[in-house]
């Protein structure tokens, strides 16, 4: 346990984790002006939003930092741990900022503790779809994509893009645990994930093109 630890850099995540907390309190209120498709004023982004992007690309580092030949030999059911630490980090971070939100010290904690489960499982998804390193840049990804086709006329986001979204809109909750929960199930089976998304990767249509 001490070396699987120390590998995926558990105490450094930790610490992201607490950096990322203080940086959605210390942001507060600050936006950033995206453009946005529809909308000619583009879309007053809050930072806070984006900040538990630290987050999900630190765990991506962190279970890239194996060596998944001695892993697959391992007693341990290092995919669990894997999976148990990433998604436990995320909910850490998520009911952390809640609280702060509800005491009324962090602006958008709510919706930065609900961005941080959703990235985690994006994150987990993306490894499990495009490879372990380019699946770290899937949350970011997502969010450029959420912000720029995600704006009404008005420059207000629409209800689903639910990483922009008001955290009383209970839908994107719903996503995001979804998200996680979908990431979750790849990530413990990993292997047979892999190879399914790299068999649909070699899929050609029409056959024999």
């Amino acid at each position: 346990m001490t070396l699987w630890a120390a590998t995926r850099r558990v105490l450094v995540t930790i610490g992201v984790s607490a950096v990322v907390v203080v940086l959605v309190v210390l942001l507060g209120a600050i936006t950033a002006s995206i453009p946005a498709l529809a909308s000619a004023r583009g879309l007053a982004l809050p930072l806070a939003l984006i900040a538990p992007l630290a987050l999900s690309t630190m765990v991506g580092y962190s279970l890239t930092t194996g060596d998944p030949a001695v892993e697959s030999t391992a007693v341990r059911p290092i995919a669990a741990l894997d999976t148990a630490s990433v998604v436990l980090a995320a909910l850490a971070v998520s009911a952390a900022l809640g609280m702060l939100d509800a005491a009324g010290y962090a602006e958008y904690g709510a919706e930065a503790g609900r961005n941080a489960i959703g990235f985690v499982g994006l994150l987990l998804i993306g490894r499990a779809a495009v490879g372990p390193n380019a699946g770290t840049a899937v949350p970011v990804i997502i969010v450029v994509l959420l912000a720029f086709f995600g704006a009404d006329a008005a420059g207000e986001p629409r209800w689903w893009a639910w990483a922009l979204v008001d955290s009383a809109e209970r839908s994107s909750w719903v996503v995001s645990l979804v998200l996680v929960a979908v990431g979750g199930s790849l990530e413990l089976t990993r292997p047979v994930a892999q190879r399914v998304f790299h068999l649909v990767r070699r899929l050609r249509w029409p056959p024999g093109r």
